[in-house]
């Protein structure tokens, strides 16, 4: 199933539309990747995300090689995506494009220190939010692009600090002006109807918004 407003869709997109240069990605029996190709970054980012750990698969190593992908740690499969980034700018790019779990929202500050020390342009995505908690909320504030998960902490820390909200059920929070390029960029190659209107953010219908199975808090953290 493809996500209306995904992060590898739009990181997907603006790799094509020229936006960006490079991706730093995790796929699953792989780790942290650095690819330049669209498709690879559609195909890992599609079918699995959100992944804290994993382990080596040969076959899966190889494949994401075959297209072009550079596996950071073939042996190990480490997910490392701060260490990611230097590599990425090591190999020549600028614009580079990478996603953030929340529960290692901690890169991101990381992140944005070797974007100053190397003078790149890097775009966090801030992804899988959903188990996030209150001390992750400062690195979140940090991505470019935050996607609100089934959390209510991020829909009411993040979303005021949002410039667009994409989506209603999931909302994704754009935070800075490089966001909101990339997240126009995206809308301008969908294919789909799009709603465009002013609105004080975040924009939730509660009949919409994840509700709790188990208690009150299940899911808001």
């Amino acid at each position: 199933m493809v996500v209306p407003f995904g992060s590898s869709e739009i990181i997907s997109v603006c790799m094509r539309a020229g936006t960006v240069d490079c991706a730093v990605v995790v796929c699953d029996g792989v780790g942290t990747v650095i690819t330049d190709d669209p498709d690879l970054v559609q195909g890992i980012g599609a079918r699995l995300n959100g992944i804290l750990k994993t382990s080596p698969i040969a076959e899966v190593v190889e494949r994401v090689k075959s297209m072009g992908g550079r596996p950071l740690d073939e042996e190990r499969a480490s997910i490392d995506q701060p260490k990611g980034v230097r590599v990425a700018a090591e190999m020549g790019f600028r614009r580079i494009a990478v996603t953030v779990i929340g529960p290692r929202s901690r890169d991101i500050p990381a992140i944005r220190k070797i974007e100053r020390r190397l003078s790149l342009e890097v775009s966090v995505f801030s992804t899988c939010n959903t188990l996030v908690r209150e001390e992750d909320i400062p690195n979140l504030r940090m991505a470019d692009i935050v996607c609100s998960s089934a959390s209510r902490i991020v829909r009411e820390r993040i979303g005021p600090k949002s410039i667009v909200q994409l989506g209603v059920s999931i909302p994704v929070f754009v935070l800075t002006q490089r966001g909101k390029e990339l997240a126009f960029t995206y809308l301008k190659h969908a294919r789909a109807p799009l709603l465009v209107s002013r609105a004080r953010l975040p924009f939730l219908e509660g009949p919409r918004q994840p509700r709790p199975l188990f208690g009150e808090n299940v899911g808001d953290q």
